[in-house]
């Protein structure tokens, strides 16, 4: 991934709900498009060229890029060409962790797979509700750049704490002996 705009917090903890989805729409043949989306966030992918305001900050895309709008907000596209948006509403699941998503992003070499992939969650969804809803909870932690995976609800956690879970994270196939995690995190066994 390239180009990264200014983040947004999402739950994604827990599987969203998919209202409705698009494997393709072509926007652009008329003047701006204004919305609002009431409880609901929207996931796009362009391929095109404009910008879309959002509450009058202006992220500018491309063909390739992803975008990430969240409920009630004011939306303005700019279209500078006509642009195809494969497009998914969806409503995440309260309660829980969440993490920070770029609010637009050029996906560079990964947006033909990705679109493909929301395509055919698109195709699924009527049949198999269940497994579309897996699939978009996929392409939204896709989404998220690695370095913002990390859970912005978890509680601060003392270093030696977060050395022995990550020792105990690489080993939870071996037995780990208290003295042996102490040493390895460089603590004493009673401490």
């Amino acid at each position: 991934m390239l180009w990264r705009s200014s983040m947004h917090a999402i739950p994604l903890s827990r599987p969203p709900a998919i209202l409705r989805m698009s494997g393709r729409n072509v926007h652009g043949l008329r003047g701006d498009e204004h919305y609002r989306l009431d409880r609901f966030w929207c996931l796009n992918l362009f391929q095109g060229e404009g910008e879309l305001s959002i509450d009058g900050e202006i992220f500018p895309f491309c063909s390739g890029y992803a975008g990430i709008t969240w409920p009630d907000a004011d939306l303005v596209y700019s279209f500078r060409s006509k642009t195809i948006k494969t497009w998914a509403h969806f409503v995440p699941q309260t309660g829980g962790a969440t993490v920070e998503i770029p609010i637009m992003q050029d996906l560079g070499a990964d947006f033909d797979r990705l679109r493909t992939d929301l395509q055919s969650v698109s195709s699924l969804f009527r049949a198999q509700p269940e497994r579309a809803v897996a699939r978009l909870w996929d392409i939204l932690w896709r989404l998220v750049p690695v370095d913002a995976a990390k859970s912005t609800d978890e509680p601060h956690r003392h270093p030696t704490v977060a050395g022995a879970m990550a020792y105990i994270d690489l080993h939870l196939a071996e037995p780990i002996e208290v003295g042996e995690l102490a040493h390895k995190i460089g603590v004493s066994q009673t401490h």
